[in-house]
């Protein structure tokens, strides 16, 4: 006899039976994983409400094809001044891709415009434990540095950031970044 534990750690096998365009019957077998990607954030209406049996899309695009969704509204809101709601937008996209390291780094760009440091800290390290190559997480953890007075982190970030701007072509963010290593070597140089 299993024991309670053994039970509860079952894979939930759930089988999606449709017909086809052309009348034909299919059946597709989706793991527990797939369902709670299905899901899409843990919506109490669960699986019925969220996946559409007769999507061409697989779940991992329509998840992608959300968090997209979800950036561009972020990003509109941030760029209309309204930075807490890009937050959480910023939020809900993290939720439904936890691996994406640009909703990471524009969610610390706008925590950061709002003044909330720490979390806007917490989001480049995140970003760049995802990505290590991200310059504008090196970017904006290097002004985040230079407001906490933090000389030779902002001094290194920016340096960093810098030279992949320059890698990346990105000659307008590798000049901003060098014009705040001035500011953070001499900050009351002109």
């Amino acid at each position: 006899m299993k024991s309670k534990a053994a039970l509860t750690s079952v894979t939930i096998i759930l089988v999606s039976c449709f017909f086809s365009p052309a009348g034909s019957v299919s059946a597709k077998v989706l793991q527990s994983e797939d369902y709670q990607k299905i899901r899409l954030g843990g919506s109490k209406a669960g699986y019925a409400a969220n996946y559409d049996p007769f999507a061409q899309t697989p779940p991992s695009d329509r998840i992608e094809k959300a968090v997209q969704d979800l950036l561009e509204a972020a990003n509109d809101h941030l760029v209309n001044g309204n930075k807490i709601k890009a937050v959480e937008e910023y939020t809900e996209a993290i939720k439904l891709d936890p691996t994406n390291y640009v909703s990471y780094y524009n969610r610390c760009f706008a925590r950061n415009a709002i003044g909330e440091q720490d979390g806007a800290l917490e989001d480049c390290n995140q970003a760049l434990r995802l990505n290590s190559s991200c310059s504008y997480a090196y970017y904006i953890r290097g002004i985040i540095y230079i407001a906490r007075k933090n000389k030779w982190a902002a001094l290194d970030d920016l340096e960093h950031a810098a030279t992949l701007f320059k890698s990346e072509g990105n000659y307008q963010y590798e000049a901003a970044a060098r014009k705040r290593m001035k500011e953070a070597a001499c900050p009351l140089c002109p």
